[in-house]
């Protein structure tokens, strides 16, 4: 594995456990730890992919997922309130 990709499992390992720390603490940020450890739980996966053409499709994926879940966010907080 190489040194990014390492580095990326590792701080995507540290993230989730701040989420379920988190979670543990404040029961209201459940939607938000569950969404954010299975993102990050892709991410560690995209470091094991070696097949160069799955990982960019992959990788466009993911981006364009998070650039969705930030609009309906916004779109959502415009209205009073996203959760």
């Amino acid at each position: 594995m190489s040194l990014i990709r390492g580095v990326l499992f590792t701080g995507a390992l540290a993230y989730i456990a701040v989420a379920l720390l988190e979670l543990m603490a404040t029961a209201s940020v459940e939607i938000q730890a569950i969404v954010a450890g299975l993102f990050l739980a892709a991410t560690i996966a995209l470091t094991l992919v070696k097949d160069e053409i799955a990982l960019k499709r992959y990788e466009m994926t993911l981006l364009w997922m998070c650039v969705f879940l930030f609009g309906a966010y916004a779109a959502l907080s415009y209205r009073g309130g996203a959760w």
